[in-house]
């Protein structure tokens, strides 16, 4: 039993599975009790568990920022695992031995996100204009640099508009809209 408000599953290379939740999870107690390693999966807001459900690690947030109350973006790449929540909207990248690095973005309300090689991050549908856009930035020391916004097109010069689901593993944001399936790649978007 993982909890109640799962938002995203995502599995590692090394066979963790990392789940995020939406604040239902994070703040619910219903037939739960308890606090700490003893409450709620969901209370963190993110863990990570083995391939049988036990808990190897919750998130904690770092005194530089607050707790989870609603994942909005998780992204599981090949070695660090990166996470986005309400209601500061930092980005939080957890290392391979659960050391935690945070930014602070000033990007509201992002549902996706994709990140080059820990140099650049795309944030995908969030609370601005149109749900074609994006915001790119690049990291910072605890801050986002050059903040710009790219429209994201489909084959043919399209908008990609709310497509049915968008996920983002390492550096590329997959996107389901009906029966396609596009990939945009943030290394194979110009500086």
């Amino acid at each position: 039993m993982l909890g109640d408000a799962i938002e995203d599953v995502q599995v590692s290379r090394a066979g963790h599975v990392w789940i995020s939740y939406f604040d239902e999870g994070v703040y619910g107690r219903v037939m739960w009790g308890g606090e700490g390693e003893s409450g709620p999966p969901a209370a963190s807001g993110l863990l990570s568990t083995d391939a049988w459900g036990k808990i190897l690690w919750r998130y904690r947030p770092p005194a530089e920022v607050g707790p989870i109350d609603d994942c909005y973006a998780l992204n599981v790449s090949e070695y660090e695992t990166w996470a986005y929540y309400y209601s500061d909207f930092p980005l939080v990248r957890i290392g391979p031995g659960g050391e935690i690095r945070v930014w602070r973005t000033g990007v509201a309300g992002a549902r996706a996100l994709a990140v080059d090689k820990g140099r650049r991050v795309l944030f995908f549908e969030g609370y601005w204009r149109r749900r074609s856009e994006g915001v790119l930035c690049d990291l910072g020391d605890g801050d986002l640099r050059s903040r710009r916004e790219v429209t994201l097109l489909r084959p043919g010069g399209d908008p990609l508009e709310r497509p049915d689901a968008i996920v983002g593993r390492g550096g590329i944001l997959h996107a389901f809209d009906g029966p396609r399936w596009y990939q945009i790649d943030v290394d194979d978007l110009p500086d």
